[in-house]
């Protein structure tokens, strides 16, 4: 297996500013070295302010702890902001990753994008 490098795309969708909904494309491994420049992304996806914010790990090969840890860090961020973060697509792998972690207790888990999209629309109030 090669190290794939990561590639993290964020776009914006639905709604203003107050109700704003971003979807966040993760592709690739989350690995140590990798930690930083994730941790970077996720100080853009918290200076957007959405309301809620959704990971798309259907392309997320691997994820270590700092990068759990990372996650966590913009779980807590968004909540400082009154918003809220999804997880969709998640593999099998990575699932029981986040089951060990208990970062599926933290924030939901949907099937696929369209799922987290109609509860992010509910809860952004578009």
């Amino acid at each position: 297996m090669t190290d794939q490098e990561l590639h993290i795309e964020i776009t914006e969708l639905e709604g203003g500013e107050e109700g704003a909904i971003a979807l966040v494309k993760v592709d690739g491994r989350i690995t140590v070295m990798e930690s930083e420049r994730f941790a970077h992304k996720i100080e853009v996806i918290s200076s957007i302010k959405p309301a809620v914010a959704i990971l798309d790990c259907e392309k997320l090969e691997f994820i270590t702890s700092a990068g759990i840890g990372e996650l966590i860090k913009l779980s807590r961020m968004l909540e400082g902001n009154k918003a809220s973060m999804m997880l969709a697509n998640v593999n099998e792998d990575v699932s029981k990753l986040f089951e060990q972690s208990k970062l599926d207790a933290m924030m939901p888990i949907y099937t696929d994008v369209e799922a987290a999209m109609t509860q992010a629309k509910m809860r952004a109030g578009a």
